[in-house]
Parts: C-alpha cells; sequence; structure tokens
C-alpha cells in the first residue's frame, strides 16, 4: 500500500470513530461503566429505569446496606419499581382485575369474589369480621326473620322449642335507611341497614344467619278473592292433599297485571260437591271439590328491590310474608278470629289493615 492509501485508511478510520454512531456507541460504554462503580445491582445488564433520582436512591441504599453490615442483620432489598405508561397500563388492568369484596362477604367473613369471570369462586382466605358475629351456623329447627320497616330493621333468632313454642335466640335492631312508606328508595343504603340489623342479631345470638323470612308491606299491596275449581279423580277415594294443592293453584291463575306478582293465595273455605264453608276438606269424599281463596298482590319492582337489598346483606330469602298477616299470627288467637276482627298493624311510614270475618282473611 502506497502513501496515498496510507493517507486514505486514515481518514475512514478517523470518520468511523467521530461520526454518530461512535458518538452513541461511546456513550453507551461511559453509561454501563458509570452503573457499574455506582450502582453495583445493575450490573446484570438490566436497563436503568430509575430517573433522575437514581443518585440519591443509590446513596440511601448505600447507607442502608452499611446501618446492616454494621447491626450484622440481613437486608432483603426489593426489586426496583419500573416506570412508564405502558407499566402504569399494566398495574391498571392488575387493578381491575383484583378481587372484589361485597358486601355480604365481608359480613360473613368470607373471600372475595373474582371481579370477571374465568376464576375460581374463592380467591382466598380472608380474615372474619371483628368482633365475630356468630360462629355456629344456623341449626334446622333455627330460622330468622326481618322487619323491614321505615323507621327501623329488625332482624330476629329463633328456634322451634316445641310445636307451639317458640324461643327468641337474639334480636338485632337498627335505624333503617333507604326505604320510604315501606319500599326502597336507595338500594345501596337500604343494604347496609339491613346488613347492620343482622349483623346486630348474630352477634346477640351466637349464630350465623344465613337465610330469614322477609316482610313487606307498602301501598302496592293490594288484594282480591278468587275461586279455583278441580275434579275428584275417584270420588270413592277421599280427598287428599294433592287435590288441595291443585284447588289452590287453580284459584292462583288470575288475570292481574304484568307488573305485578303473586304474593299469597290464602284459603277463606272449601266447597265439596255444593256443601259450603267446609273448613278442612282433606279426608272427605266427593267429586267436585271448590276453594273461595284470597289473594294478595304486590308490585313486581317493589319485591325485586327489597330481594336485591336483602341477599345484597348475605342474606338468602326463604318467603316473602305481608306484615299485616304475620302481626295478626303473633297478636290473635283462633277464637278471636273466628268471631271476627280487625288488625291494624301502624308502622313509621305505612299502615296495614287486615279484617278476619269467621276465621278467615
Amino acid at each position: 500500500m502506497g502513501l496515498l492509501g496510507e493517507r486514505r485508511a486514515s481518514r475512514r478510520h478517523r470518520r468511523r470513530r467521530s461520526g454518530p454512531r461512535a458518538r452513541q456507541a461511546a456513550g453507551r460504554r461511559r453509561r454501563h461503566d458509570h452503573r457499574r462503580t455506582r450502582h453495583p445491582a445493575a450490573a446484570s445488564g438490566r436497563p436503568d429505569r430509575r430517573g433522575r433520582g437514581a443518585d440519591r436512591g443509590a446513596a440511601r441504599g448505600r447507607r442502608a446496606l452499611a446501618a446492616a453490615r454494621r447491626d450484622g442483620r440481613a437486608l432483603r432489598v426489593p426489586p426496583r419499581p419500573r416506570a412508564g405508561r405502558a407499566c402504569q397500563r399494566r398495574a391498571r388492568r392488575r387493578l381491575r382485575r383484583l378481587p372484589q369484596l361485597r358486601l355480604q362477604d365481608r359480613r360473613l367473613g368470607r373471600a372475595a369474589r373474582p371481579a370477571r369471570g374465568g376464576g375460581g369462586r374463592h380467591t382466598g382466605d380472608r380474615p372474619a369480621v371483628w368482633p365475630p358475629p356468630g360462629d355456629a351456623l344456623m341449626a334446622p329447627s333455627t330460622f330468622a326473620a326481618i322487619d323491614v320497616g321505615t323507621t327501623k330493621i329488625c332482624t330476629v333468632v329463633a328456634e322451634l322449642a316445641s310445636a307451639h313454642e317458640i324461643r327468641i335466640l337474639g334480636v338485632g335492631v337498627g335505624p333503617s335507611q333507604g326505604l320510604n312508606r315501606g319500599m326502597v328508595d336507595n338500594i345501596h343504603a337500604a343494604m347496609e341497614a339491613i346488613a347492620s340489623s343482622v349483623e346486630r342479631a348474630e352477634r346477640a345470638s351466637g349464630t350465623r344467619i344465613l337465610s330469614a323470612h322477609v316482610g313487606i308491606k307498602g301501598p302496592h299491596v293490594s288484594s282480591m278473592n278468587s275461586r279455583g275449581i278441580v275434579a275428584i279423580a275417584d270420588p270413592r277415594q277421599p280427598i287428599t292433599g294433592g287435590d288441595v294443592g291443585r284447588a289452590l293453584e287453580s284459584a292462583r291463575i288470575v288475570n292481574i297485571p304484568n307488573n305485578r306478582e303473586v304474593l299469597h293465595v290464602i284459603p277463606r273455605f272449601y266447597v265439596v260437591d255444593g256443601q259450603d264453608h267446609v273448613a278442612v276438606a282433606r279426608g272427605m269424599f266427593g267429586s267436585r271439590l271448590d276453594v273461595e281463596t284470597h289473594i294478595v298482590t304486590a308490585g313486581s319492582s317493589a319485591i325485586h328491590n327489597l330481594l336485591r337489598c336483602v341477599e345484597g346483606a348475605g342474606v338468602q330469602v326463604d318467603s316473602l310474608i305481608l306484615d299485616s298477616l304475620a302481626s295478626t299470627q303473633a297478636a290473635v288467637n283462633p277464637e278471636e278470629l273466628e268471631h271476627g276482627v280487625a288488625v291494624i298493624d301502624i308502622g313509621g311510614g305505612a299502615t296495614d289493615l287486615a279484617v278476619y270475618v269467621h276465621g278467615a282473611v
């Protein structure tokens, strides 16, 4: 190679060492050497995403490491947080997928349920609420009832001591919220109020309430009389409970609007082959069975709102009972019903009236 070739090679070499790529490579080498000397944790080759506070963070880490060595204890170095918009988006997605704790899970001390489908029913153990509402589950002879009123909500836990005796185990009374004239107008507030009353009853009785009978009232409740008729398959055989049930189902088929539902079908008296006012039709003989009933209906929206509040508080609804009928069973004896009686239930936001004649409503 002559003198001219050597000069050209030298110029090309100088251009390589001073070009933009060479400057970028030199900067990368300098930063790498700086991380190896200032931040030993970065020597693994991972990119440094600490930002402007890296020097201060490294200084704090060195001071903590020196203090740990002085005290003779091991220092657990947590992983470095990752920054950037992509990492923030991933964090938000993880937060949305976290299990959401519902009101009934919090009250019963159950595990949180996944926010989206695809996972198991329970995602882990959670500590029970404190103080614990009750350690024992409800026995088969134990039942609960919830009276949802406008001014207060009362929950009662009782057990059947005998065929005609009920023993109260615990009572929980709390202020009512989210209800007006016996109807729900704020689902979340009513749910919290019902859960508070149930928790008080659980603490008083030492049992955990899983299901209850719920009282219902309000101006949306109405009633009517209806008649059901069925034919007896074999007149030579006595009337059975199945025949009575078919007669009641026949009376239940009434023409009501689509926005109403049947709450109760109450038999008033039976008619067996023209014999009127039969109190008990089972065991009698006949070819035709009629039943006079009193049907209680309520607004569908009011029923579903109440069910949503009670079930949202962690209690399954065994049945809905009209408050005036429940008050009659508690306050009036059979002799008074035979003579005729009017039962008035005066509440904080609604007043119910039930009239009985000859033991029938």
